[in-house]
């Protein structure tokens, strides 16, 4: 089975307005030598996807990498018979393109593509995965040591918008977990300085700085407008709160708490009414309990650690590219990095839980 064709047989076919050329290389290969004359550009995440209506619409696909190999190893994968004499990788792809002097035109990437080029290249992300982020607004409760990791993590990715809702100053003591504050920023509030942190990184997310403590009072305003609440808090109190008001209002938000250099993780589906609530996962918590939080050490690495991967849940739910941790709790320990994911049930007695 043929799946090549050499550099020149590319371009004299891509003549061919009935024929399409497709640049799978990276943003930077692109950008510092140029594209084949009248390619078009697709990652592969996408040309995996767009393969069906590519054949439909043309009568060769040509796909050019960068030496011609991944592009074959793209088409052996297939393993289509019924493709043959339709799709092919370009023999030698753009280093044989130069090599032959064939046609080369500029190519003009958005800074939305060089900035987020590498994960939109992941199979179910592409270009359309990059509108769903840039389009969700998420509320992160807490900017410290779990806060902080999510915040720039979410902020890097792209999500449109942040809410960060904190009532509390910068310390010394945050500076070994909350790496993004520095040490002239003591004294100034967390909500402002973390503000001001993701401007600098990526001017392109609006955030949204509330200098306050979340409370019943602004809980329904807040939640309301948004996609996606994180608690990355340290307390009951709020976590309590989050919890009522997410199943009020039918809002997604994930779990995080840290205990020495153990932490656990979950999510809560509250657009889902068979899904288990915080309450129903603990039901003997109490706001009282929050004065033993004070008391806790922590290593900066755990946190750090915890918030990473409530961002990782986050960029699954918001992308929908798998089943978050719902109905599951996931608690690791990272002195001896043992972990375990435990099921849990919404509960028939749980005072909170809509049945």
């Amino acid at each position: 089975m043929t799946w090549q064709c050499d550099v020149q047989q590319a371009w004299a076919w891509s003549q061919d307005a009935s024929n399409v050329l497709i640049d799978v290389r990276s943003i930077e290969d692109r950008i510092s030598t140029g594209m084949p004359k009248g390619a078009i550009f697709k990652h592969w995440s996408d040309l995996r996807e767009d393969l069906d209506s590519l054949i439909t619409a043309h009568q060769k696909i040509l796909v050019i990498c960068a030496v011609g190999q991944e592009s074959l190893d793209f088409c052996h994968q297939l393993n289509n018979p019924a493709l043959e004499g339709k799709l092919y990788s370009v023999e030698a792809g753009f280093d044989g393109w130069f090599m032959e002097d064939l046609p080369v035109t500029h190519c003009d990437a958005t800074e939305e593509r060089q900035r987020y080029d590498r994960q939109m290249r992941l199979k179910g992300f592409g270009q359309a995965g990059q509108d769903k982020l840039s389009a969700s607004h998420v509320l992160i409760v807490g900017v410290g040591g779990l806060g902080v990791p999510s915040l720039q993590y979410l902020a890097a990715a792209g999500v449109g918008e942040i809410t960060i809702i904190d009532d509390d100053v910068v310390s010394l003591s945050n500076l070994p977990r909350q790496v993004i504050f520095e040490s002239d920023q003591i004294g100034k509030p967390k909500v402002t300085a973390a503000k001001s942190w993701v401007e600098k990184q990526n001017p392109g997310v609006k955030v949204n700085a509330i200098n306050q403590r979340l409370s019943q009072l602004n809980a329904p305003l807040l939640l309301e407008t948004v996609d996606l609440i994180l608690d990355c808090s340290d307390n009951f109190q709020t976590r309590l709160t989050i919890n009522q008001n997410c199943m009020k209002l039918s809002k997604p938000w994930i779990f995080a708490a840290i205990t020495d250099f153990e932490f656990q993780l979950s999510f809560f589906d509250a657009t889902d009414i068979q899904a288990p609530c915080f309450c129903c996962l603990f039901p003997e918590v109490d706001a009282r309990q929050d004065r033993q939080c004070d008391t806790l050490g922590v290593l900066g690495t755990t946190p750090g650690v915890a918030g990473i991967l409530q961002a990782n849940e986050s960029l699954k739910y918001l992308l929908s590219l798998t089943e978050p941790l719902k109905g599951k709790l996931l608690i690791q320990n990272l002195l001896t990095h043992q972990s375990k994911v435990i099921k849990y049930r919404a509960r028939t007695d749980c005072p909170h839980h809509r049945n």
